[in-house]
């Protein structure tokens, strides 16, 4: 029998690049949308966690990868495709040796295992879920101060 174990880690996410990781329990049959879900209420009842998370310069992600026990190494998402490419080739090969063309092997439909492993969630939603804070809200207020401050500094310059 295989056993998949499915790891996760929460990642603060600066555009591209990964701010921050640590290592966050994903039951291999939980969706990345329930694990992110549980990940905001621990936020929501621990300091030390929510301290880990997402800031005002970055957003949440979930990054996953699933692992067969007796594969170690090697994603499932890997060894799935490398293995259905096993059984394309064969059948293709079986196809042309009763006279009939090639099948079409270019799986347009594959999805990217790097794209399917990172889940980015919304910074604004996070801080809103989690802090109770409305991100575009506070960035209206700051730039009305701002405005505000430039006024008083201009009248005060004349």
């Amino acid at each position: 029998m295989l056993a998949v174990d499915s790891k996760g880690s929460i990642r603060s996410m600066e555009g591209q690049k990964v701010k921050v990781s640590f290592p966050f329990p994903v039951e291999p049959w939980e969706s990345s949308d329930e694990a992110y879900e549980r990940y905001k209420e621990v936020c929501r009842n621990d300091k030390f966690w929510r301290g880990l998370g997402p800031d005002c310069d970055s957003s949440p992600a979930i990054w996953r990868t699933w692992m067969i026990q007796q594969i170690p190494g090697r994603d499932l998402l890997e060894v799935a495709f490398e293995a259905w490419t096993l059984v394309g080739d064969l059948l293709s090969n079986a196809v042309i040796e009763f006279g009939g063309q090639p099948l079409d092997l270019t799986m347009p439909c594959r999805h990217e295992p790097e794209l399917v492993r990172l889940k980015r969630y919304s910074q604004n939603e996070f801080f809103m879920s989690v802090d109770g804070v409305d991100l575009v809200e506070e960035e209206r207020k700051w730039q009305e101060g701002r405005a505000k401050f430039e006024v008083a500094k201009a009248v005060d310059e004349s």
